[in-house]
């Protein structure tokens, strides 16, 4: 009874605050506390954190006071233990690591209480949430328990905690910190004469190897461990014959891998996950020994353990068994395509096209998400390659188009039911005006660019309960967030009105008929993949496709010399690289254009992959003679489309024209080229930008303009670490402010600008932002109704002011958007010196008209910009 009596005292004292809990510990060390009844405090306090983290934080520190002095180790080993709990529970990394050092240090002192410091070691290691510690101080909590254990010679826990910490590394591509890890935990089981252990320090050596691709070296790790296994009559791990297995695998000793792997299938009896894991490496080894008959087989036994293990799936969702599933179909589609079974080759990457989706959905493993664009990417392009001459192209885009799908093609596809709403006249205003609020609010935060938005939260449909943390709105604290307040509005008006939204939250359907449709109306579709060979091109035509590889190898040097010309490198440089990369890529195409008919084509859209900017696919098409003579008429347009959504152009003239120009630094054509629009279009608004302010303070003229021409020097936003901060000139044309032109009526943007069209995707550097490139030009696709000029490297300013004369005299007269900038291009490409000279007679101040015909007096070429450098500089960039 009495321990009750102290319990209910405990509880009683805690109750009324830290002061009352103090004077009452305070009593009992008076009293002398015996040691049931310290047991029965620091039982008491253990199970307070999960429960009363503040609270146990404050008495943390109390008891660490109360007891810091005392003369018995055993007990202030266990109150560390208690404070080490309150510190995980805050969930504060810098205190936790503090007090954990300190508390290991002292256990490691007093032998009595070794069995604290072995508590505080595993309830930090079995409560730690590396999803909210981050993976450096995970690391720095297992540097404080291997010191701890190495302290008190336990070397079986040391390696424990040292391997973990390899692991670690080994993720993040810290393979010489994981190495050194290593050699010291070689040297400390020789020191200890432990041979037992030197094989597991040998076999995590082997997985660190494996993770950096040194396959050779981790084969010879491997074997010496192997063979000390066996000469200790010990049985290897079936684990490590595994690994050992897929190892061989990798080096393409293919016979002995499969030798490995059938033998672990025999001693596989009632593990149905491993049954299936194992029997797809004995296909995947036949496949790879080119025995389709055999894999067939061999895949077709296995159909029934997918089947059960597809309805286990259904019933209880296991991440890990759905990516087993993935690898099956993805392998078995292959098979099946090698086999002349195209359209069950088909159904298969579908179905795991859908489990990907799934597994995208509830995962939140950051790792996982980079291998999508790795593992799973290049293997449903293997398939694609196998079955793209025998099934039908309508059937064989989703699985293109899901390879491009990204957040962008989302929000354009949410912006454009916006419109369509606001556009029926059945829908209230007051309902349009709650829809249009909802899209304001998540402008505010989301977008084309989102800042800091981690990868495993990329789709806040599927995320949003884990993302309200990033919205500091008071209003959205108290209600809820906008990606919920817009899905629970979508199924609103739906039924009230019985409209139809026009697309699906992804996309994919909207995006696939709008392929097919472009398809029919006699255009090209050139989807751009990066591969570990190099570039591959799939050219769509109808039911024809051609497929062309471009080897990485033939294409280096070029993105190198482009950055280095953004940079300000040698103009002469870069022009012979570029020269030499086009030639090289129209050599690959030629075969393509020949299949395809251009004569019979209206026009190419070309969908680049990550690397877009590496690749001059555009400027190579127009090395083609029979493409060059269509753009004399304008008949035939190449358009870049970075993100995959159909194009609402609105039909009309061109009337209201806006001209921005930051004449910073100015160069002398600057006011030209502004004098060549407001002379073309009367009503034309020309505002000076010193800064982003000076844009905002003008959107009431910017936004009811059909055009925008930008005239400023450009920075690559390549140059920057966070594309988010980007600007187009070192003082204004931020990309935050460009995206507040998602209101405006715009349908053509013009950016006179060097590097305008640079673009970059934050994968490349974190593992964050969206799937897809981002740039100055994405930015403003959010318009939806505007297409995009921009060049996409630096430009002479005569350059600049010629095309922009010989485009806007076309779309005066025609407003085609599309014809007048193909008739552009060829009439650079083609027209002589007295034709320029004609041009620059028109600008108005004659000290720079002279020098600017005399400069081009100056040219050898009678066709001063006959150079494909020089006229396809410029890109013309749209949706669909």
């Amino acid at each position: 009874m009495e321990d009750i009596d102290f319990l209910q005292q405990l509880e009683f004292s805690i109750c009324n605050g830290v002061d009352a809990f103090r004077s009452f510990i305070e009593r009992q060390l008076e009293n002398g506390l015996p040691d049931d009844r310290f047991e029965a405090l620091i039982g008491y306090l253990e199970d307070l954190p999960e429960r009363e983290a503040a609270l146990s934080a404050q008495l943390s520190t109390i008891i660490m006071d109360l007891f810091a002095t005392s003369d018995d180790p055993s007990r202030v080993g266990l109150v560390w233990h208690f404070v080490i709990l309150s510190n995980l529970y805050k969930l504060e990394p810098a205190t936790l690591i503090k007090n954990l050092n300190r508390a290991l240090h002292f256990c490691a002192q007093e032998p009595v209480a070794y069995g604290s410091g072995h508590m505080i070691c595993q309830n930090t290691w079995t409560t730690v949430d590396i999803e909210v510690i981050g993976e450096d101080s995970l690391l720095l909590i297992d540097k404080a328990i291997i010191d701890y254990y190495r302290a008190i010679n336990e070397i079986p826990e040391t390696l424990k905690f040292i391997f973990h910490a390899v692991n670690v590394f080994s993720r993040q591509g810290a393979f010489q910190s994981a190495y050194r890890m290593l050699d010291d935990a070689e040297r400390m089981v020789v020191d200890a004469d432990r041979p037992d252990l030197h094989i597991e320090v040998m076999l995590a050596l082997a997985g660190v190897c494996v993770e950096e691709n040194d396959n050779e070296y981790a084969l010879e790790v491997y074997d010496k461990a192997f063979e000390a296994l066996r000469e200790a009559d010990e049985i290897i791990p079936e684990h490590q014959r595994f690994n050992y297995a897929t190892l061989n695998m990798r080096l393409r000793h293919t016979e002995k891998a499969l030798g490995i792997f059938t033998e672990l299938a025999k001693t596989v009896t009632t593990d149905q996950h491993q049954k299936l894991r194992i029997g797809y490496h004995i296909g995947i080894c036949q496949k790879d020994l080119e025995k389709w008959d055999e894999a067939l087989v061999t895949f077709r036994s296995l159909q029934m353990l997918a089947g059960d293990i597809s309805t286990e799936i259904e019933k209880d969702l296991d991440l890990y068994l759905c990516e087993m599933l993935i690898d099956y179909e993805i392998c078995y589609a292959l098979i099946l395509a090698k086999n002349d079974e195209a359209n069950v080759a088909l159904s298969y990457v579908k179905s795991a096209v859908g489990r990907i989706e799934v597994t995208m959905r509830f995962t939140i493993r950051p790792h996982f998400r980079r291998g999508i664009r790795t593992k799973y990417y290049s293997r449903i392009l293997e398939v694609t390659d196998g079955i793209f001459l025998r099934v039908k192209v309508v059937d064989l885009l989703p699985i293109l188009i899901y390879l491009k799908k990204n957040s962008q093609s989302d929000w354009l596809t949410i912006l454009s039911w916006v419109s369509y709403m606001n556009d029926r006249s059945e829908v209230s205003d007051a309902d349009k005006r709650r829809l249009n609020h909802i899209i304001e609010r998540l402008h505010d935060h989301s977008g084309m660019v989102i800042s800091n938005f981690k990868e495993k939260y990329d789709d806040p449909f599927e995320y949003a309960s884990q993302i309200e943390n990033i919205f500091s709105d008071e209003e959205l604290a108290t209600s809820k967030i906008p990606w919920q307040d817009l899905a629970l509005l979508t199924d609103e008006l739906t039924q009230r009105y019985q409209i139809t939204p026009p697309f699906s939250f992804n996309g994919l359907e909207e995006l696939q008929q709008v392929a097919v449709n472009k398809l029919n109306t006699g255009h090209i579709l050139i989807f751009v993949f990066l591969t570990r060979s190099g570039f591959t091109l799939y050219s769509l035509n109808s039911e024809r496709q051609a497929r062309n590889v471009i080897e990485w190898y033939d294409i280096r040097s070029y993105p190198k010399a482009l950055q280095e010309y953004r940079r300000g490198g040698s103009r002469a440089s870069f022009k012979e690289v570029f020269l030499d990369a086009t030639a090289y890529i129209d050599e690959i195409l030629t075969p393509t254009w020949s299949e395809l008919n251009i004569r019979d084509k209206n026009g190419i859209y070309i969908f680049p992959g990550l690397l877009d900017a590496f690749l001059p696919l555009a400027p190579s098409c127009l090395l083609n003679a029979g493409i060059m003579e269509r753009t004399a008429s304008g008949d035939f347009s190449i358009a870049q489309c970075p993100v995959m959504y159909p194009l609402q152009l609105t039909t009309g003239t061109f009337e209201k024209f806006v001209v921005l120009i930051n004449e910073k630094d100015e160069l002398p054509l600057f006011s030209e080229e502004a004098a060549v629009v407001k002379n073309l279009f009367k009503d034309t608004f020309i505002l000076e930008v010193t800064e982003d302010k000076d844009i905002q303070d003008g959107m009431e003229r910017i936004n009811p303009a059909d055009a925008v021409h930008f005239i400023t020097h450009g920075t690559p936003i390549s140059n920057y670490k966070d594309p988010y901060y980007a600007r187009l000139s070192s003082d204004a044309f931020s990309l935050l402010t460009l995206k507040n032109f998602h209101t405006a009526r715009h349908r053509l943007y013009l950016m006179n600008s060097c590097n305008a069209a640079d673009t970059i995707n934050g994968n490349l550097f974190n593992i964050q932002t969206t799937h897809e490139i981002t740039g100055f030009i994405t930015i403003l696709m959010q318009n939806q109704k505007a297409m995009i000029i921009a060049p996409q490297w630096p430009l002479m300013d005569i350059l600049a002011y010629v095309f922009s004369s010989l485009f806007y005299n076309d779309l005066a007269q025609h407003h085609d958007i599309k014809k007048a900038f193909s008739k552009a291009i060829y009439v650079l490409a083609t027209a002589d010196r007295p034709f320029f000279i004609s041009l620059l007679e028109h600008i108005g101040d004659q000290h720079i008209k002279a020098q600017k015909i005399d400069l081009l007096q100056k040219v050898t070429d009678d066709l001063p910009f006959s150079n494909l450098f020089f006229y396809s500089a410029f890109n013309l960039y749209s949706l669909l």
